[in-house]
């Protein structure tokens, strides 16, 4: 950290979304595990008994299935705790101290020294910001959050609590992503186990009874876990209804963020075009769609899903110039 940077201050209570976040995660990979996948290859188990639609003998092809399922959902999970972990211990990035000023008196020099492409609309200078006392390179923006710069600013996650800028964009990108498959390989896991279990009820005109009062007794399940079936049925619905939650703005989020870099833009400039604060041509930034995610994800495009810097160019403070954009790769 640069002297005479404040340092981020955050609450306890400002950790609360991400803590609700991880145990929910965690509560929906243990029910996933153990509940739902683990029993397709142990067959038998104690979770498996809880299960009258589980207790007979797979054969070899869904016992192969259901290795798969699980293993592939390990892989998935771990890398989305990994890069949710990555996005809130990287640092975005800030102005380093060689850009701070404590006057106009050395314009010229930073002027020279940044070549920025973004200027002040009216004067032509170079951007200061007066509450940090730092000239802002290009796409650098102040963040009220955390009371600073932060380059190539995109947002601040308070699901995450934290600003997501140059060093954890890729991270931020890959959170959402592999949250995106998680959660639809939850629903792919146990919608099925829902749907078996809703039309046993069902067909068997005996069971009706027994289907109101389980509705019934859904609640008193939850919380005492004490009847067997209908407690790890309990625990498979609400799996399958909080992934379908999360699923759902985790997409959408990551459609969105793809479409801006494809543009050329970050998520504040985007915000500021909406606002008429900056123009809707073609962005200043804009090298290509292949660059584009080229200078977000790295130069090596078989990393670009493993939550690694490494490929990465850059420092957030110089960005090339149209005609200069990478082709190396």
């Amino acid at each position: 950290m640069d002297k005479g940077e404040v340092p981020i201050q955050r609450s306890c209570v400002s950790w609360v979304p991400l803590g609700l976040l991880s145990a929910t995660e965690l509560a929906v990979w243990f029910v996933t595990t153990f509940i739902v996948l683990l029993p397709l290859v142990a067959p038998n188990t104690a979770f498996d008994s809880l299960l009258p639609t589980r207790q007979y003998q797979p054969t070899h092809l869904e016992s192969a299935v259901g290795w798969l399922l699980l293993i592939v959902y390990q892989v998935l999970f771990a890398l989305f705790s990994i890069s949710v972990m990555r996005t809130v211990a990287t640092p975005p990035g800030s102005i380093p101290s060689w850009l701070r000023s404590d006057g106009r008196s050395d314009l010229h020099s930073y002027s020279n020294l940044l070549q920025a492409v973004e200027r002040k609309k009216k004067s032509g200078a170079p951007r200061y910001c007066r509450k940090t006392g730092a000239y802002k390179p290009d796409r650098a923006h102040y963040c009220h959050d955390v009371d600073r710069c932060v380059l190539q600013y995109q947002t601040f996650s308070y699901i995450f609590n934290a600003p997501i800028g140059f060093y954890n964009y890729k991270f931020y990108l890959l959170s959402l992503f592999y949250g995106t498959l998680t959660s639809a390989w939850v629903v792919g896991a146990t919608l099925p186990e829902v749907i078996s279990w809703s039309r046993r009820l069902h067909d068997d005109p005996a069971q009706t009874q027994r289907l109101h009062a389980f509705y019934l007794s859904l609640l008193r399940a939850s919380l005492t876990l004490g009847q067997g079936e209908e407690a790890a049925l309990m625990c498979i619905i609400i799996t399958l209804a909080l992934n379908v939650l999360l699923v759902i703005p985790c997409f959408v989020l990551f459609v969105f963020h793809t479409v801006i870099i494809a543009q050329g833009r970050t998520a504040y400039e985007w915000q500021q075009v909406r606002a008429g604060a900056r123009p809707r041509e073609v962005s200043l930034f804009d090298y290509g769609v292949l660059n584009n995610f080229a200078l977000t994800l790295g130069i090596y495009p078989l990393l670009w899903l493993v939550p690694t810097r490494r490929g990465m160019e850059g420092n957030g403070i110089f960005f090339p110039e149209k005609h200069h954009a990478l082709h190396s790769w």
